[in-house]
């Protein structure tokens, strides 16, 4: 791995590099700034989500560690939310001397130009469109009991087939990655009400860092296509901060709460709220190339 890409910095000579974050990626960041190359190749780390961990707190003073010894090759960050920055300065994190971004990197295929937005909710066929997808090896993905919990309170659901869900409320889809370009994400969510964001999170008033700093891309991905969130009131403190502020989704305390969220004009309301704050919510392709100029 290192060999390789030793090969392709000397070969490529870039003068950018963006590495997500993730304690796999630091070694490498590091090695970019080692090599003696003709051009000086500027780093940027995309802190997509941080910190990783879930459910060890150890974990958490681990990456918190990796981060503070590798922040000296570090040019550049993208820190996608004012929780995630606030977080980092209190670390003690010198971010002054850095290039920052503040904004999330959004999925770059916008619904502005590309899709039809629906403005009514009472266009739309089901009322949720859950983007998650099971992971055998992470219970943090297992949230079947959740998805099943709502369908047998009445409400619509469409998810990944992946999860293997038999009910007259799920509607299974193929599943996709978040590369496939080719994949029309906007066919599927466009008819539905909302997009429903959630994680098996045990029941604590602790909640892990992460869920308070980050936005995951099922998240994002609704949001980029004109699609309101509906998410647990507690424990996801950045995107309830987003919801709040813009007032593009809904943070629930039951399900009879959404339930009612769901059935109202609220819905339509949010979504034009989506499209109205187009500029603070679209990525904007100009204002990134402008960041990027800045090295």
């Amino acid at each position: 791995m290192f060999s390789k890409l030793v090969s392709v910095l000397k070969e490529n000579e870039p003068e950018i590099v963006v590495g997500n974050w993730g304690t796999g990626i630091l070694p490498e960041l590091n090695l970019i700034k080692s090599l003696d190359l003709p051009s000086k190749t500027k780093v940027i780390l995309n802190m997509e989500t941080f910190p990783t961990a879930w459910k060890s707190r150890k974990r958490e003073f681990f990456e918190r560690y990796l981060l503070k010894s590798s922040m000296k090759n570090i040019d550049g960050l993208i820190v996608p939310t004012d929780e995630m920055y606030n977080l980092l300065i209190s670390y003690g994190f010198k971010l002054e001397d850095k290039i920052i971004y503040r904004k999330p990197f959004y999925f770059p295929r916008s619904h502005f130009e590309t899709t039809k937005v629906l403005r009514n909710h009472d266009e739309a066929i089901k009322d949720l469109i859950f983007l998650g997808k099971p992971d055998l090896f992470r219970s943090l993905n297992s949230v079947q009991n959740q998805l099943l919990e709502l369908a047998e309170s009445g409400i619509t659901i469409s998810c990944s087939e992946k999860f293997n869900l038999s009910h007259k409320n799920i509607f299974p889809f193929k599943p996709f990655g978040i590369y496939d370009f080719d994949y029309n994400f906007s066919k599927i969510t466009a008819t539905h009400k909302a997009a429903l964001v959630t994680f098996k999170i045990q029941e604590t008033s602790d909640y892990p860092l992460r869920f308070n700093t980050s936005l995951p891309h099922r998240f994002l991905f609704p949001l980029a296509l004109g699609l309101p969130t509906v998410v647990p009131q507690q424990g996801f403190q950045a995107i309830g901060t987003l919801i709040d502020k813009y007032q593009i989704g809904y943070r629930y305390q039951s399900i009879e709460k959404l339930k009612e969220y769901l059935r109202s004009d609220a819905v339509s309301i949010s979504r034009n709220n989506i499209i109205d704050h187009k500029s603070e919510l679209d990525f904007n392709a100009d204002e990134f190339k402008a960041f990027l100029k800045k090295f």
